[in-house]
């Protein structure tokens, strides 16, 4: 089970969460421009699991917006 929550921090401790203002997508970075896709939405063509290492970088806060998850399981 996942849940995903709005963050307050400014400071960056990887992994951290960042969810898409552009389609929605929730991606789990394990450094600046490092992540995989844990959440998809209707608007993006990415699936969940996709990794990339040439993401746009997390801290961006015109593409990205802090998100906190909790992963249980």
């Amino acid at each position: 089970m996942m849940e995903v929550t709005e963050h307050s921090k400014d400071d960056i401790q990887y992994p951290v969460a960042r969810r898409s203002l552009i389609d929605g997508i929730v991606v789990l970075f394990f450094s600046k421009n490092t992540g995989v896709v844990i959440k998809t939405s209707p608007d993006s063509e990415m699936i969940f699991g996709d990794i990339s290492t040439d993401w746009t970088s997390c801290s961006d806060n015109t593409i990205w917006e802090p998100v906190d998850i909790t992963i249980t399981g």
